[in-house]
């Protein structure tokens, strides 16, 4: 994990373990539900299952890698939330551009959208027109990258 990225959480408690693939009773990913501090949840797909059955119920802090599906668009609107789709690894999210990470072979866009940061992958193409402060809103499927406790 690049140096810089250490620092972007959100604060959640987790609220459920879904499985999503399993084979003759074995689970190889799931997804889980974290409930954020205003009560919304989402659904972050956790391919590698970091988290753990004894983590439900539990606050932790929280690091999303988001793939966007839709372009990265600006928001007039300046509007800070998250709008989960229905028990799917998806969500709108709106919000402002904290930091641009430039990366290779796609850039990394630190979202804030009120309740914490969210790391979008963005190539080139879709950032140009783009820069830090700007708020934007995006359609964008959520992994877990980091679960730690939360302090």
């Amino acid at each position: 994990m690049e140096e810089s990225m250490k620092n972007f959480f959100l604060k959640g408690k987790i609220a459920g373990i879904t499985p999503v693939s399993v084979y003759e009773n074995k689970v190889y990913t799931q997804n889980i539900t974290v409930e954020l501090e205003d009560g919304t949840k989402i659904e972050v797909y956790d391919p590698l299952k970091r988290c753990k059955k004894d983590m439900e119920g539990k606050i932790k802090n929280i690091r999303i890698r988001a793939s966007t599906v839709q372009p990265i668009i600006k928001n007039e609107k300046r509007e800070m939330k998250i709008i989960p789709f229905n028990k799917a690894s998806h969500a709108d999210i709106y919000g402002y551009i904290e930091k641009i990470l430039p990366n290779k072979p796609e850039n990394l866009v630190i979202l804030k959208f009120g309740l914490g940061e969210i790391v979008l992958f963005a190539d080139d193409k879709q950032i140009e027109s783009l820069s830090e402060k700007d708020y934007v809103v995006t359609s964008a499927n959520l992994y877990l990258d980091e679960i730690n406790d939360a302090k």
